[in-house]
């Protein structure tokens, strides 16, 4: 899964809340 959390943290600051929201919840239940 951490393939998906590498272009996710580059992408993240510039996607709009709603998926930095949905890509907190998905790194605290991967993490």
């Amino acid at each position: 899964m951490n393939r998906v959390f590498v272009p996710r943290v580059g992408i993240e600051p510039t996607l709009p809340k709603e998926l930095d929201f949905e890509s907190s919840v998905f790194d605290g239940k991967f993490s």
